[in-house]
């Protein structure tokens, strides 16, 4: 056998190991590339894919913020009116107070003239009673008088007689 014949030998199986080898990196190489292609895949479906949900949360954060907009513009109207409507239910209790204040004020002027002239009555009752007592005492006075001045007008018919 000659040396090229064993360094056939020899280097056949080494050629075929380190090939071996060799090409199993290569593969692996290609399958960790391949990976990192699904990866990227993968990463570029999740950011469309979050993308998309993000456009969607977007639109839906639009549309709740118009819903809220006219629904304040709602409460705002609706505000509005029941301010005005308590205004003017204000107005009206204000002006039904001060009716009533003017009547009862009118009724206590009327009440303390009433009292005043009752008072007066009152007064004059008084007076009128005192002299009606004063003349009476008097009447009871003359007629005492009168039945002393017949007693001796009598006493002196009797006499002269």
């Amino acid at each position: 056998m000659d040396w090229l014949s064993i360094t056939a030998l020899v280097l056949t199986p080494l050629s075929a190991i380190i090939g071996w080898i060799v090409r199993d990196r290569k593969v692996q190489k290609q399958e960790v590339i391949k990976g990192d292609i699904d990866i990227q895949k993968e990463q570029i479906d999740l950011a469309k894919n979050t993308r998309d949900l993000l456009l969607l949360k977007e639109q839906d954060h639009k549309l709740e913020k118009e819903e809220f907009r006219k629904e304040l513009v709602t409460i705002r109207e609706e505000a509005k009116s029941e301010r005005e409507y308590y205004r003017k239910k204000t107005t009206e209790l204000r002006s039904a107070i001060n009716t009533i204040q003017d009547k009862f004020n009118d009724i206590s002027i009327l009440y303390a003239k009433e009292v005043e002239q009752s008072d007066l009555w009152k007064q004059k009752y008084y007076e009128l009673d005192k002299k009606y007592i004063d003349l009476k005492k008097y009447c009871d006075g003359l007629e005492k008088k009168i039945q002393d001045l017949n007693k001796k007008v009598d006493e002196y018919e009797k006499s002269h007689q």
